[in-house]
């Protein structure tokens, strides 16, 4: 029983981590090749009646974008990641590089229709040691936090997505289908291998805009296959849709944005671990509302200044006992600043600070996030 209870742990964490792992990068054509280099560090405090929880994450992202030629192109992302999780009475640690990723886009009839191949390599750290490297997995999973990676590697996976655009005056509509193959893997060392299931999406967009005001509207359902251990049914992720509505208004040397979602979330399905039969159906992530509003300004050619300010609001899940987490409410203030250099590189540097409570204000949050970043262009 003590065994299942373990397994069943870290399959809640793989999940947890799945339903958020950020997507590949979307590509814009007509630009030249270009490289950037990033600096991210993220530092958190939970604190709560049993003692503080604190974990800081640094990351360094290279990425490129590579024209092959016309209507052709491809990116490559890579990062360096390095964890650190301090607990009442316990210090743990987790680094190294996660999965490089590359997408190859192709685009037809005047760009109305694209189709792209992306692939997860798999040379990030996985097999990792269950008694000090899963507590911080654990709190990079937490929905509540903000961390830009999760995770550093999985399984080999691949990516197919097929969309088109049309334009009917200062209207524009656009939908897409994906498709994600993820391969099995073995997420710590000494434990079953474990693979997820493969998911889908559909995606359906539209844009009204003038000179000065655009307006749009976005809804992405996203589906999943069944998780399996050893080739026995484990975990099946709820469906979830997701969608947001924003608009944007411009004029000379000023911009305001502003956008707003919400993601609604279906329930999980739990299997036994050893014959694959239905244990549970329960809701482990609530449904959550977020709003993110914007100011640009761009005092010259080469200066701009984004004050930001954002909060997400996520519901209880339908957990019991100890797994079970009440409401969540997250509030963000920062914002960017940005130079062009040259004719071929920017630099810019952001800070964001939070503040909010989790679990029906059992938790306090507190945490903040800063971001250098250096493009050059070739």
């Amino acid at each position: 029983m003590v065994i299942k209870k373990v397994i069943f742990r870290v399959l809640l964490m793989i999940l947890a981590i799945n339903a958020i792992a950020p997507a590949y990068g979307q590509i814009i054509y007509g630009s030249p090749s270009s490289g950037d280099i990033q600096l991210y560090y993220s530092s958190w405090k939970v604190s709560q009646d049993s003692g503080d929880v604190t974990i800081d994450q640094w990351i360094i992202p290279i990425s490129f974008f590579i024209p092959i030629r016309d209507n052709f192109e491809a990116r490559l992302q890579i990062a360096e990641c390095n964890n650190n999780l301090e607990m009442p009475g316990e210090n743990y640690s987790l680094s190294g590089i996660n999965d490089l990723r590359l997408l190859l886009s192709h685009s037809f009839y005047d760009d109305r229709l694209l189709a792209s191949v992306g692939v997860n390599v798999p040379t990030g750290k996985k097999k990792l040691d269950y008694y000090s490297e899963r507590d911080v997995i654990e709190e990079l999973s937490r929905d509540y936090l903000d961390f830009p990676i999760r995770r550093l590697g999985e399984g080999f996976g691949f990516n197919l997505l097929l969309g088109g655009a049309t334009v009917a005056g200062p209207a524009k509509l656009g939908a897409g289908l994906m498709y994600y193959y993820s391969g099995e893997y073995e997420p710590y060392g000494g434990l079953a291998k474990y693979d997820p299931g493969d998911s889908y999406g559909i995606n359906v967009s539209g844009e009204l805009s003038d000179e000065k005001t655009t307006l749009y509207s976005n809804m992405a359902y996203t589906g999943f296959g069944v998780d399996k251990q050893n080739g026995i049914k484990a975990f099946k992720h709820s469906p979830q849709v997701d969608f947001s509505v924003g608009g944007v208004y411009a004029y000379k040397k000023y911009a305001f944005r502003i956008n707003t979602s919400y993601l609604v979330r279906g329930r999980h399905t739990r299997y036994d671990l050893e014959i694959g039969d239905i244990v549970e159906q329960l809701k482990l992530y609530g449904n959550e509302f977020a709003v993110m509003a914007r100011f640009d300004y761009y005092p010259s050619e080469k200066w701009y200044l984004s004050p930001q300010v954002e909060t997400r609001q996520i519901g209880a899940n339908e957990e019991t006992d100890t797994e079970y987490l009440d409401k969540s409410s997250l509030y963000g203030f920062g914002g960017t600043i940005g130079n062009r250099l040259s004719e071929t590189m920017n630099a810019s540097a952001g800070f964001k600070y939070y503040t909010g409570s989790a679990d029906g204000g059992n938790l306090d949050l507190s945490g903040f996030q800063v971001v250098l970043s250096l493009m050059a262009t070739f």
